[in-house]
């Protein structure tokens, strides 16, 4: 009849809840009953906020997260890309202009030094802090490592990232493999450092991550951007991605405190 459901992403003090109820058996508060025993189990745990996802196109779901304190803290938009529509005579005058700035392109594969890795983390970290909803704890170098290199989701041999002369990390892209055969990707980010925005790498790591991606059998890709990240939509457009359904993300809060 219904089943609510935590994210397997989730860990017991950042919860994130699913709730479905057949289409049957709606409208006689199965839904409120399964959401309400997920807040209590949440907060016997030690959250003090509980996060949910919410289709573009189910507005009723967001009317009926609104009616039970759940505020909107940012919109995700969602989008594909069919290989074969990539612009790829874009590639000759972006790998000149790399070579122009003394940089070069490497597959995350290829960076296997602890210290280099880092470098590229460090990256990372920065960058998230720049989104509109930057984390609140960033992810240590050890997560990272184990997100990208170590986990099974990890696929560093169709992620890239473009180096400076002396090997210091510019950009970066990197992709997740998704479906029991690892044959679905999407890219779950691509970052440029402060310094080196506005020049293009953006465009650049990203065609040199879906090349690698395209290079490993891959045929379709999709990415999500929060609606306001004007630069990387502008990069998507670009390299044809076309629009999905997004999502709407709410938080409640639980109480406690932080």
């Amino acid at each position: 009849m219904g089943r609510g459901q935590g994210s397997p992403d989730a860990t017991p003090q950042d919860p994130w809840i699913h709730v479905a109820v057949r289409a049957s058996h709606r409208r006689q508060g199965l839904g409120s009953q399964m959401l309400g025993v997920a807040e209590r189990h949440a907060g016997a745990l030690g959250a003090h906020v509980l996060h949910a996802g919410i289709k573009d196109d189910q507005r009723g779901g967001l009317a009926w997260a609104d009616h039970r304190q759940y505020v909107v803290v940012h919109h995700h938009l969602e989008s594909a890309l069919d290989l074969a529509d990539v612009p790829w005579h874009l590639w000759d005058a972006v790998e000149a202009d790399l070579s122009a700035q003394g940089a070069r392109v490497a597959p995350l594969a290829a960076i296997s030094q602890t210290t280099d890795q880092s470098r590229v983390f460090a990256l990372v970290r920065e960058a998230e802090q720049d989104l509109p909803d930057p984390p609140t704890v960033p992810l240590s170098d050890d997560d990272l490592r184990v997100r990208w290199y170590a986990a099974s989701a990890a696929w560093p041999e169709t992620g890239a990232a473009i180096l400076g002369s002396g090997g210091e990390p510019w950009a970066v892209s990197a992709n997740e493999r998704l479906g029991a055969l690892g044959n679905q990707v999407t890219v779950e980010f691509t970052a440029v450092a402060r310094e080196r925005r506005m020049r293009g790498l953006g465009l650049a790591v990203k065609l040199a991550a879906l090349a690698l991606v395209r290079d490993a059998g891959i045929v379709r890709v999709t990415t999500s951007h929060h609606a306001s990240n004007a630069p990387m939509l502008a990069v998507n457009r670009r390299l044809g991605f076309t629009p999905l359904t997004g999502s709407v993300y709410v938080d409640k809060w639980l109480g406690g405190c932080w």
